[in-house]
């Protein structure tokens, strides 16, 4: 079974500095009221129209061995596959910050507005990160409710396209969760 869950933009929305320290921009380094206002827009853009949300699905592992090995394109030494075997329990997810954000970085980039679309891009992906960080702890703390040694409970996040799990893992996760029922 899946639940869906919404997120509060204040739990995913990114510093100035991460933001700008994505893009390569050195933290010891001032930066311009022009860079300050681009990320300031940005961040009012980003504000207004993201939804953030995801879809988490319990996965007993042998489902899950199926949903890993995907088109058979990872890596022999995935970490996935070393670590999936042992888990006590699994689950898989997808996260989104809405179609808006995507359409309108599209839409800036269609109209010239380069600054301006890849400062709500490094916005959005920050925010995605961060509320990837949000999901690990709070299935964590899903499983730790009513657990004395939660103390020794971890929560890890891997992705498709990551630590050896081929990007063509997505099909399978996503034909698994139907995320398209949260955008």
């Amino acid at each position: 079974m899946s639940r869906i869950v919404d997120l509060k933009l204040d739990v995913v929305l990114p510093s100035k500095s991460a933001v700008l320290k994505s893009q390569g921009m050195p933290e010891d380094r001032p930066v311009s009221e022009t860079i300050d206002s681009i990320f300031e827009l940005a961040i009012q853009s980003f504000s207004k129209i993201a939804e953030g949300r995801f879809i988490i699905a319990d996965l007993p592992p042998d489902e899950f061995s199926d949903l890993f090995t995907g088109e058979g394109k990872n890596a022999s030494d995935a970490i996935v596959g070393e670590i999936y075997p042992g888990a006590e329990t699994l689950a898989v997810y997808a996260l989104t910050m809405g179609m808006e954000v995507s359409d309108e970085i599209t839409r800036l980039f269609d109209a010239g507005e380069f600054p301006l679309a890849v400062m709500l891009d490094s916005v959005a992906s920050n925010a995605a990160h961060k509320g990837s960080l949000f999901v690990e702890r709070w299935y964590k703390e899903s499983l730790s409710v009513d657990d004395k040694n939660s103390h020794t409970k971890a929560a890890l996040t891997y992705s498709p396209g990551y630590c050896g799990w081929d990007i063509s893992g997505q099909g399978k996760l996503f034909r698994f969760l139907h995320p398209e029922r949260i955008g």
